[in-house]
């Protein structure tokens, strides 16, 4: 007797005279396996954007730091360098940025869901020379920016106890001490940079 994949299973107890009176049945709802790709199998356009750009973020963090440190690179990712790829992942949503640049009205929260995909474009987009190898982070510079959207929003969010808030302020705060340690500001633009005066 074939069944159809939908449709309750019901047992019922054995029938036995000693058994006393008869008991309700107990239904067991049977589902249907699920037959749809899992988003690792088919992943969301979304996604694979996010994974390129962090694997890229995390390449170009590898490199510079090989050729900073050496062999010693490696060190130097496990100690702070690794904060730089939380620092990328919230620059990747939008919906940090809505928080940071909006406040919610009257008329409405302002949170609406928002697609990531114009953020991770634009990340990529302005990223691709330090990707490439031609370009060093400009960590001084974007500091202050991921700071106030840090602040800004995750404190909202989650309160202003984030390890990974501080990790990722200062992974960039190490990078800009490494940069102008081993390629100063003089040899970068022919200056004398402010911290060489």
């Amino acid at each position: 007797m074939k069944r159809d994949a939908l449709e309750p299973l019901i047992i019922r107890p054995k029938s036995n005279a000693d058994s006393g009176p008869s008991r309700t049945p107990i239904s067991i709802e049977v589902r249907r396996k699920r037959q749809d790709p899992s988003l690792w199998e088919r992943p969301t356009a979304d996604a694979v954007r996010y994974s390129w750009l962090m694997q890229h973020v995390e390449g170009a963090i590898h490199r510079d730091l090989s050729e900073w440190y050496g062999k010693e690179g490696r060190h130097a990712y496990d100690s702070w360098g690794h904060g730089l790829l939380v620092v990328f992942s919230q620059l990747a949503t939008s919906a940090a940025w809505r928080m940071a640049s909006l406040v919610p009205s009257r008329a409405g929260s302002g949170w609406s869901r928002s697609d990531a995909a114009p953020s991770i474009n634009w990340l990529m987009h302005i990223l691709e020379p330090w990707f490439a190898g031609s370009a060093y982070l400009n960590a001084d510079r974007l500091r202050p920016a991921v700071e106030a959207l840090f602040l800004n929003t995750l404190t909202r969010l989650w309160g202003p106890e984030r390890p990974d808030v501080a990790d990722g302020l200062r992974a960039l705060k190490e990078y800009a001490v490494a940069c102008s340690k081993f390629f100063p500001a003089e040899e970068r633009y022919g200056v004398p940079g402010p911290e060489e005066d």
